[in-house]
């Protein structure tokens, strides 16, 4: 009998060991696919204290509890569909992500009044966000790629027994860029496009794991710059889009979809856009023509914002998930 349990002690061993490299392949192969790059940091592409409070995971971190495969036997399922996205075990207080599907997703999540703990059990750091009426809070965020058919064990939450969780999401598949390094220099070479005193620290680039790691966002750049700076045309055009009536802020994930904007298109058919700009800031309406230099608004810090700065990117279309042009300045 013993001798039975040794070698059944022994098969668990070496099954758990095989699980383990292949998981380790497996995590490998998939950050290779999707040319994600300085996992250890996570930070690349951008400056960490331009996002206080959000905490970036592509694929894997140092500070989360661990990623597993899904597997069905670990749930009280008998299907995918019937797991959640977002989890977190009223015993232990863990937040998990589970990625059910066949491609890599990633999921922006917020939690609002609560702390959370990483692995070690250490205080995260957390932001804050604005609303609509200048009201402002604590905000935590948290940036997550997950490969298909995996767990992500996030954090701990500091949830109080009997009340709500705060918890706001946006999930969605992994768009990578399909030709991130065409540059055509005649049609997406620039004026800057801030006034003031300089310089302008750029706090993200291309590709930044923050925010600019879609094929939409790819492209573009954000500039740090005080609220009210002037903004100008890039190039001659016309104003074909202006938004600037919210005043939301922060790292709140519901003010990805509360942002102020301008959009311009330039006579060589270019498509530019103006992002995070200043409330009721807009100096031109729809259908003006701007010329190259022009003041147009002034830069803010409204919407999924962590400090004030000037997004801008550029588009060959105007359509919705056109993906961005690399450009440069003059």
């Amino acid at each position: 009998e013993k001798e039975k349990e040794k070698e059944k002690d022994k098969e668990k061993k070496d099954d758990d060991k095989k699980d383990k490299k292949t998981k380790k392949r497996t995590l490998s192969k998939q950050m290779s696919d999707y040319n994600i790059t300085n996992i250890a940091t996570n930070d690349s592409g951008f400056v960490k204290e331009a996002g206080r409070g959000c905490h970036i995971a592509q694929f894997q971190a140092r500070w989360i509890i661990g990623t597993n495969f899904l597997k069905l036997s670990d749930y009280d399922v008998t299907s995918p569909d019937e797991l959640p996205d977002i989890s977190i075990d009223p015993d232990t207080k863990m937040m998990s992500v589970i990625n059910k599907y066949s491609k890599a997703r990633c999921y922006y999540i917020s939690l609002v009044g609560h702390a959370a703990f990483d692995k070690r059990k250490v205080k995260m750091e957390q932001g804050f966000y604005r609303d609509q009426n200048n009201n402002i809070s604590p905000c935590i965020t948290f940036i997550l790629t997950v490969g298909p058919s995996y767990v992500m064990d996030i954090c701990y939450v500091d949830i109080t027994e009997g009340h709500d969780v705060h918890l706001f999401s946006d999930i969605n598949e992994l768009a990578l860029h399909q030709h991130p390094d065409v540059f055509d220099p005649v049609l997406f070479s620039f004026l800057f496009p801030l006034q003031g005193n300089g310089p302008f620290l750029c706090t993200q680039s291309c590709n930044g794991h923050l925010t600019h790691f879609y094929a939409a966002t790819h492209h573009a750049i954000d500039l740090r710059c005080p609220v009210g700076t002037p903004v100008v045309s890039v190039g001659n055009g016309e104003i074909i889009e202006v938004k600037h009536d919210n005043n939301v802020s922060g790292i709140n994930v519901q003010n990805l979809f509360s942002w102020n904007s301008i959009m311009i298109k330039l006579e060589t058919g270019v498509f530019v856009e103006y992002v995070h700009i200043k409330q009721n800031s807009a100096k031109v309406a729809v259908g003006d023509k701007v010329t190259a230099g022009q003041v147009i608004c002034e830069s803010g810090d409204v919407g999924f914002c962590p400090e004030p700065h000037l997004h801008i990117q550029a588009h060959k279309s105007h359509d919705k998930d056109a993906p961005t042009e690399k450009f440069a300045f003059l």
